[in-house]
């Protein structure tokens, strides 16, 4: 046999042996002699080139996740202060921390998130594991799941951190528990970690991602005196809600480093942030809008991209807005070509959400000053990407810092800027809580690898361990007028964020240097009765209370404040004196501890 059929024979050998005999073999495993190689220098070559991308393909296996990077220090380190000074912050505001699991059924998330979001149409889920319903398991069953047949629900790392929040409040049975217990007319809770969502990976957004947020759930109104106060318009508890989340959204951009005030020179080195605002109405509101926006677009399909494309001929209201959060250059464009022509949102607003959102943005222009250099927008075309949201809905948007490129990565703006977002989502709410105690909630959350890719590196201080400042508000027949109690709400949101000034290590008058010992302030409450506003203010430890009624409001902007450790009370005292015995009362309690 010729050298040219023995290696013809070898060849055939592997093809009918799968690689299991034959010289093919012996020169793939490096088994060959020297002769060998000196008679087939081609397979030499061979075999030398394979044995490089084998050991190329098992290095490979070895690095990281895709989108899942790690972070190494002093990175880690950075991000661990940037974590405490977003928990510091929202513990002034009185939110505790709650620790979430990381995974969640596939359910939770397909009943709050909705069907039309993008997290749950485009499958961003990771699936950890298949489980059957114990209704559907049958002894000895071990029969292998598949997520698609009746009665198997999925387990998956989380997306996000408001479901299971709320999956926490209204079905667990210690969440019921503590919604029920708790004496406060809200239950506010904050947590930070990683969440989970299977998309392509790029700058700004990654498959693992670490968030920060805060809920603020409502307890529906007990009594005659709930009633009458959730009937008034608009319902200031609710508006006073959205005003302390979106002020306490900016404060803790604020302690991380970001401006958020509207005087900041444009050449400042500083990054900053802008807070754009909107109301989606209620679900009816949202149906006639988005009922005009589909037939404004259908003329203009061919200009959408696919994807929109799609969601324009299914037609239902959530898969509309999704439209106007679409990331597409194409969508983006068309927007951009058309937004003074195309219908507004606000064109469909009820009354009450008219009076809610009106109230917000009053609120929020009479704060914003020396207390709280605040600069804000009202965006017609801002919607949120979960369909949760309604009312109010809001973000901040992160302009040009160091790297002004840096979350700029759809080419079009705009929402890869996004660094904090939430809202209001009442009709999730309502549709889930049923006597679970709940009436309405708002939200927000921050990525944080967005604000490290502005801010860089910040060392941080620790979060504040000490008792708090109590502020009541009494309501009376006159809340139900509009005027008077958004002047009493905002004259109560001054008292605390000048309160909260005052008391910082770096301010003159501060009683301390050491911010784990800053007393914190708690939120204006609102209540008709002084008795059980000083019985809560009992139950928080408060060091003071600071009692805001329609006498002190009709005297111009008086406070009275007690001592809730020695009784002393002072009557109708200008504001700046007021605080300022408050201050002097948080420093003497301070010196005999």
């Amino acid at each position: 046999m010729t050298a040219r059929q023995d290696a013809v024979s070898h060849c055939s050998d592997r093809g009918r042996d799968g690689e299991r005999g034959g010289r093919w073999v012996r020169v793939h495993r490096g088994e060959t002699n020297h002769g060998d190689r000196r008679r087939w220098p081609i397979l030499g070559t061979l075999w030398a080139c394979l044995s490089r991308s084998v050991f190329r393909r098992t290095a490979s296996t070895l690095r990281s996740p895709r989108g899942m990077p790690v972070t190494y220090p002093p990175r880690a380190e950075h991000r661990r202060q940037l974590l405490e000074r977003l928990h510091r912050t929202a513990a002034r505001f009185g939110y505790e921390l709650l620790e979430l699991p990381v995974c969640e059924f596939r359910s939770t998330y397909a009943h709050t998130l909705g069907t039309a979001s993008e997290i749950v149409q485009e499958k961003q889920f990771f699936t950890v594991q298949a489980h059957r319903s114990p209704t559907t398991i049958g002894a000895g069953d071990t029969t292998p799941l598949d997520a698609s047949e009746t009665g198997v629900d999925e387990l998956v790392l989380r997306p996000e951190g408001t479901a299971g929040v709320l999956r926490t409040l209204l079905h667990d049975a210690d969440g019921k528990r503590c919604l029920k217990a708790s004496s406060s007319p809200s239950v506010r809770f904050r947590y930070a970690g990683p969440m989970f969502r299977h998309e392509r990976p790029q700058r700004g957004r990654l498959r693992q991602f670490t968030q920060f947020g805060v809920e603020c759930v409502e307890r529906c109104g007990r009594g005659r005196e709930g009633a009458a106060h959730a009937a008034s318009l608009p319902r200031m508890h609710s508006v006073l809600n959205d005003v302390e989340c979106v002020v306490m959204a900016a404060q803790a951009l604020r302690a991380v480093g970001l401006d958020v005030g509207a005087a900041t020179p444009a050449s400042s080195p500083r990054p900053r942030a802008h807070l754009r605002l909107n109301s989606l109405g209620h679900r009816e509101s949202r149906t006639a809008f988005t009922r005009a926006l589909a037939k404004f677009l259908t003329p203009r399909k061919a200009h959408l991209s696919p994807a929109s494309q799609q969601r324009l001929e299914r037609g239902e209201p959530e898969a509309l807005l999704r439209i106007l959060d679409s990331k597409h250059e194409l969508d983006r464009r068309l927007l951009r070509e058309v937004r003074d022509r195309m219908p507004q949102v606000a064109e469909f607003w009820d009354v009450d959400t008219r009076a809610h959102f009106e109230a917000v943005c009053a609120i929020l222009a009479e704060l914003s000053g020396d207390a709280l250099p605040l600069s804000f927008s009202v965006d017609p075309l801002l919607v949120r990407g979960l369909d949760y949201y309604d009312h109010t809905v809001f973000e901040f948007v992160g302009t040009a810092g160091a790297d002004e490129h840096a979350l700029a990565v759809d080419g079009a703006g705009g929402t890869q800027h996004t660094i904090l977002a939430g809202g209001r989502y009442d009709s999730l709410l309502a549709a889930s809580s049923g006597a679970h105690g709940a009436s309405g909630g708002i939200g927000w959350a921050a990525g944080i690898e967005r604000l490290e890719a502005l801010l860089g590196d910040a060392q941080q201080q620790l979060p504040p361990h000490a008792r708090p400042i109590y502020i009541a508000v009494l309501s009376s027949d006159a809340t139900v007028q509009a005027h008077r109690a958004r002047d009493k709400a905002a004259l109560a949101m001054q008292c605390a964020l000048r309160l909260r000034q005052m008391l910082q290590p770096a301010h003159p008058a501060a009683p301390t240097t050491d911010p784990n010992e800053c007393p914190p302030v708690l939120s204006p409450r609102f209540g008709n009765r002084v008795g059980k506003h000083l019985s809560a203010a009992a139950d928080t430890h408060a060091i003071a209370a600071l009692i805001l009624g329609d006498d002190e409001l009709e005297r111009g902007q008086t406070v009275t404040v007690k001592n809730l450790d020695t009784g002393e009370q002072h009557a109708h005292l200008p504001l700046p004196s007021a605080l300022q015995l408050v201050v002097q009362w948080c420093a003497a309690e301070r010196r005999d501890a």
